[in-house]
């Protein structure tokens, strides 16, 4: 994959744009077995399929915006460029990942339910993109996704800096 350009990979996977969030992704697997979410957290469905997983391609323009989920988001990086995450938790804690190989970047990195999320390019690309999957248990449903706008930056007036990075200015 490190010889395809982020626009073979697309074509190659079948990508499509993610409106909203931004980067190109396709649902590769939704579970047909479903669970009740009843005290699993604040879902908006009280049954959904039990998991799901994704391919999902960050480019220098098209980034993952800064958004949370209901649930946890099991995210693996596979190929090109190392990832920033960062990730804003309710308590005001602020966490940055960096997800790749190497370096110390780690493959995995697991967002809990809840937690603003950001994830885009490091500064320093090499081809031009990253690809990546994703597992969700429950599995992912829109009515779960909260895309931050800018209110965030009441919530974590610290983080100014890494919200104007991360938000969607281009995607709303």
């Amino acid at each position: 994959m490190a010889d395809m350009t982020a626009k073979q990979l697309v074509a190659y996977l079948g990508l499509e744009p993610l409106e909203g969030e931004g980067g190109f992704y396709r649902r590769v697997f939704l579970d047909t077995q479903t669970i009740g979410t009843a005290g699993l957290g604040p879902f908006a469905k009280p049954q959904l399929p039990l998991s799901s997983t994704i391919y999902y391609l960050v480019t220098p323009e098209s980034f993952s915006a800064l958004h949370k989920l209901a649930g946890s988001e099991i995210w693996t990086w596979i190929a090109g460029d190392p990832l920033d995450q960062f990730l804003l938790f309710t308590d005001g804690n602020i966490e940055q990942r960096v997800m790749g190989l190497g370096g110390g970047a780690m493959p995995v990195s697991v967002v809990p339910g809840g937690c603003w999320q950001g994830t885009r390019l490091t500064r320093d690309s090499t081809f031009g993109y990253a690809l990546c999957s994703t597992v969700m248990s429950p599995a992912y449903d829109a009515s779960d996704f909260v895309l931050a706008d800018e209110r965030l930056y009441a919530l974590f007036p610290s983080a100014a800096t890494l919200i104007e990075r991360f938000i969607a200015h281009d995607y709303q």
